[in-house]
């Protein structure tokens, strides 16, 4: 989990020091690899950053909601349970962002955005 978080710190994130540089090869896949990671579980701040700056990259279009859908409802679903349990995976904002998600898929799917 740690080396997910540094990847999207270093080469994914918003402001990524490295996001930009064409040795950083194939970045659709490396954002896939990082979508198809989460939750991250064992480390909760290392999770809260990394599902903010999830949340924060759907917010900023860096990625498509409508194309990662599953992920996205999967991911979500995941996070909000493990709460019940007692985890804390996401902050506020992460907690707001995925809501906020959920609802426009719900939306897009011509069912009632709230």
């Amino acid at each position: 989990e740690n080396c997910l978080s540094a990847l999207g710190t270093l080469v994914l994130f918003e402001g990524a020091p490295f996001g930009h540089l064409p040795e950083v090869g194939d970045r659709p896949a490396l954002l896939a690899t990082f979508v198809r990671s989460l939750p991250l579980h064992e480390d909760e701040a290392e999770a809260q950053v990394c599902h903010d700056a999830f949340c924060a990259m759907v917010d900023a279009g860096a990625v498509d909601p409508s194309a990662c859908a599953d992920e996205i409802v999967r991911l979500a679903g995941d996070a909000l349970a493990s709460e019940a349990d007692g985890e804390e995976l996401l902050t506020p904002a992460g907690r707001a962002g995925f809501v906020r998600m959920l609802r426009a898929l719900v939306g897009g799917a011509g069912g009632a955005a709230a």
